[in-house]
């Protein structure tokens, strides 16, 4: 009967928890991740603690007086949390560590709830009115997270390079957080070693999450006087903004500044820690991603297997496309290198392939001269050459690019 009285009374907890977060997510969103978590691992919590003592209480304990079942239960309950809790946080500090069974919730854990984000990063970035976030100029920061630390330097505006290679740029590379060398020192990323490989001025322009089109128009009131390169590395999350802009007529659109703050704001309370944040939301990630595995195997049991359907690649492919023939650059006098990257589990070679049939219609053969050169980076990286929790390669990864491009350039320009 004690039993029956504790659990309803928790029940009771639950409930007044998930109306709590419903009011909450109305009157707290910049706060809203780490009180949802909060309130969701307090819930797990409670059923977690009333069932684990309630069946110690009446089995092992079960012959002790009602004070010591409960007192030791109790004690019992909170010493597994505490291990789990350490464990958790040890694997997550030693991510080489972690079972592979499991390593997507860590992961999923770490980009959620426990990495920082450089372009929400006030210390490193700005709110810009052209481009929603860049950069601040001629700064120095520290850029960390769990499985680095490395030191952004900025010039005058606001791009991870040199004065020199900023005023005299031969070669410009254009890309998101991989060519901006998110998780790598300065010096190694593959635009640096590019330099060092042609001894020619290299400008590295590549900002977090940025898409092909934020990228050119970032780099489109620069001196480009001695420029005879231009190397673009796409990413599929490049397609959405890519497609916003030329629905939008070829105009960014861009959020306000108070959205930006917000999305600081949001960053700053996901990474707040409290009690038993590591082993109750990795639970609950595990727990979601088994059930959504099981909905998923039920579903293709009973379903009929849907036909194929195609891919957006060669869509993506025209918009970029498309995108490059508003930019303004002269393909008579430039070429431009292209190549594709993402997430090692996500790497393919579809947009590559589909661009290279895109480049083959004698409109577009007419258009860029063929001085547009698309590159197989696939089969340079291997799982070694990333990350564990983060997405992004590591230094070995930028050589290998940089290796590769300088030996493709040199065939192609000199």
């Amino acid at each position: 009967m004690r039993f029956l009285k504790k659990l309803l009374l928790t029940i009771g907890l639950i409930v007044l928890l998930a109306c709590l977060k419903i009011i909450l997510k109305s009157t707290h969103a910049s706060s809203i991740i780490f009180y949802y978590n909060f309130c969701s691992s307090l819930q797990l919590l409670l059923l977690a603690g009333v069932v684990f003592t309630g069946l110690l209480e009446n089995t092992v304990l079960a012959k002790a007086p009602p004070a010591a079942r409960r007192r030791k239960s109790f004690l019992f309950f909170i010493t597994l949390l505490a291990f789990m809790e350490l464990s958790c946080y040890f694997l997550t500090r030693h991510p080489q560590m972690i079972p592979g069974k499991i390593v997507s919730d860590f992961r999923e854990y770490y980009n959620n709830y426990q990495r920082d984000i450089l372009q929400y990063n006030k210390n490193i970035s700005r709110y810009d009115t052209a481009l929603f976030y860049r950069m601040k100029s001629n700064n120095r920061s520290l850029f960390s997270n769990i499985e680095f630390s490395d030191s952004v330097f900025t010039n005058e505006q606001g791009f991870r390079d040199d004065e020199l290679s900023l005023k005299k740029a031969q070669i410009i590379c254009l890309g998101d957080s991989y060519t901006l060398g998110w998780g790598v020192q300065q010096e190694e990323t593959y635009s640096q070693q590019l330099e060092k490989a042609l001894k020619v001025p290299v400008l590295n322009t590549g900002m977090s999450s940025y898409g092909t089109a934020r990228e050119i128009e970032s780099i489109r009131q620069l001196d480009k006087k001695n420029l005879t390169s231009l190397i673009i590395q796409y990413c599929y999350n490049d397609a959405d903004e890519n497609e916003a802009y030329i629905k939008n007529h070829y105009r960014l659109p861009i959020s306000p500044e108070s959205i930006y703050d917000s999305s600081s704001d949001l960053l700053k309370w996901s990474r707040i820690y409290f009690p038993g944040k590591y082993s109750c939301t990795l639970f609950k990630l595990f727990l979601t991603e088994k059930l959504q595995s099981f909905i998923a195997g039920s579903r293709a049991k009973n379903e009929p297997v849907p036909s194929q359907q195609p891919t957006n690649d060669d869509k993506n492919a025209r918009s970029f496309i498309e995108i490059l023939k508003v930019s303004g650059l002269d393909f008579t006098k430039i070429h431009l290198f292209v190549f594709d990257i993402g997430e090692y589990y996500n790497l393919n070679e579809e947009f590559v392939f589909a661009l290279e049939n895109q480049l083959r219609t004698p409109e577009n053969k007419s258009f860029f001269k063929d001085h547009i050169h698309v590159l197989h980076i696939k089969p340079l990286l291997t799982p070694s050459d990333y990350y564990v929790l983060d997405i992004h390669i590591k230094a070995s990864g930028h050589r290998k690019i940089a290796e590769y491009l300088a030996g493709f350039i040199k065939a192609v320009q000199y």
